[in-house]
């Protein structure tokens, strides 16, 4: 599943071909079986041990298994010009496992895990932006007494904090996009830090950050928020608010304002820290005047590097930034589809390794649904292998033979959605990540039912 032309596993990144041979199964593998622990998903003692072994292997690096997967994503994001970058960071929490060696300290209480910090790049030339692939990722362990690191925060450089991930992802997500381009990183809140923004980039990186409100600005006096609140309004934009688990889903209409702000460097600066000038950026505010009844209104304080002379330019950067839930969904698929928190491999090492492939399954996954919306009229064939699709057609309409030519890319997802629980009434939209995960589950079942009934009758034809 999903490994299907330009999307194959590839490249020699794993320094082997035999490691290529044994990533593409364990990928197909947990796939097809999200709910699964590995012992489950793989059926069988030689998958199983040939997985232990893969997780094993020092020579094996999870930025090897990326980049596998990693050439067609980025060469089909460069064609479109730009590639959006995704910053997120996910806790994985292995406190069920109390002998795992090598783990750091996770939540307030004396959970155990690690944390991951992962950059994904966006194609978002299509009717809805589709994911290329893992571009970096940074993975570390807290020491158990972080609490009393937490208290010389003030005295500790950015270097010696985990905030610094953000500036060494962003320069490794930055030199796996080949040369050419327009590149763009996007982050949340937790990426507003002067370090970043003061950091030398290279010509055809620009910066998108949601600002944290109460920072001030030397362009006048007080905070952001008031300073860009102040400038006239250029027009106005819709934001889509996705649902979420304490708000239903629904479109915001909010003001656009713009205003150059000039952000001065911070008055604990330490020694070796090379930023010392103010930096100018442009400051985009949206924010919705009268929400409805018991909701929350949106207000997003953005900041870019890049130049944003008119409405238009404005209200594209808006429209970036609320893909950045993407990132989220990536995590959403890692943390509730893939059940990477129930694996057992004893070292941290292992674990690492087989996270670096559960990133590819998710990524996967987030591929698939999200094509499916920016190609609907796209040949099946795009995702799924010619018996993947022959099998769902057969199972749809209840009878073989199947159809000569295969359906829709759209519906194709819808018809593996179903099989995950999805209705497809007129008001459910399209079917979401966990509904296509869960169907892809039951396909495979169908999938072997169909390749064992078929293989008689394709020995016939061939023999006569």
């Amino acid at each position: 599943m999903l490994l299907n032309g330009s999307e194959a596993l590839r490249g020699r990144s794993l320094g082997d071909q035999r490691r290529l041979k044994r990533l593409r199964p364990l990928v197909i593998s947990l796939t097809a079986h999200s709910a699964a622990t590995l012992a489950q998903a793989l059926c069988g003692w030689a998958p199983l041990k040939a997985a232990d072994r893969f997780c094993s292997t020092a020579a094996i690096t999870p930025a090897g298994s990326f980049a596998t997967a990693l050439p067609a994503g980025v060469e089909r994001c460069a064609a479109a010009g730009f590639v959006l970058i995704l910053p997120d960071t996910t806790t994985l929490d292995y406190s069920a496992q109390p002998t795992t060696a090598g783990l750091g300290h996770v939540g307030r209480g004396k959970q155990q895990g690690f944390v991951a910090h992962t950059a994904l790049c966006l194609d978002v030339r299509g009717a809805a932006p589709v994911p290329g692939g893992v571009l970096a990722q940074e993975r570390w362990v807290r020491p158990r007494r972080a609490t009393q690191r937490a208290k010389t925060r003030r005295t500790r450089g950015v270097a010696d904090k985990e905030r610094a991930r953000w500036l060494r992802v962003a320069h490794a997500s930055l030199a796996a996009l080949p040369p050419g381009g327009r590149a763009v990183t996007v982050a949340a809140r937790e990426a507003d830090i002067f370090a970043l923004v003061a950091a030398q980039r290279p010509a055809h990186a620009d910066l998108l950050i949601r600002a944290t409100p109460p920072r001030r600005v030397a362009a006048a006096a007080g905070t952001r928020w008031p300073a860009v609140a102040a400038a006239p309004v250029c027009g106005a934009h819709r934001v889509t608010r996705r649902r979420a688990d304490d708000r239903p889903a629904r479109t915001a209409v909010g003001t656009v304002r713009t205003r150059r702000v000039t952000l001065r460097p911070p008055q604990n600066q330490r020694a070796g820290e090379p930023w010392t000038e103010a930096v100018t950026l442009t400051a985009i505010l949206v924010a919705e005047g009268a929400p409805p009844a018991g909701t929350k209104a949106v207000g997003w304080l953005l900041l870019t590097t890049r130049a944003v002379p008119d409405l238009a330019t404005a209200q594209q950067a808006i429209t970036w930034y609320s893909d950045r839930w993407l990132s989220e969904r990536d995590h959403f698929v890692l943390q509730s589809g893939g059940r990477v928190q129930a694996w057992q491999l004893g070292t941290l090492a292992a674990l690492e390794r087989a996270f670096a492939v559960a990133c590819l399954v998710a990524w996967r996954v987030l591929w698939l649904t999200s094509l499916a919306r920016a190609q609907p009229l796209a040949p099946g064939t795009a995702a799924l292998r010619p018996d993947e699709w022959q099998a769902l057609a057969c199972h749809v309409q209840q009878r073989p033979p199947p159809p000569t030519a295969p359906p829709s890319l759209r519906e194709a997802v819808r018809q593996i959605a179903a099989l995950g629980g999805f209705r497809g009434r007129t008001g459910d939209g399209d079917p979401g990540l966990r509904t296509v995960w869960r169907g892809l589950t039951r396909l495979q079942d169908r999938v072997h039912a169909y390749r064992l009934l078929r293989a008689p009758h394709a020995a016939v034809r061939e023999g006569g």
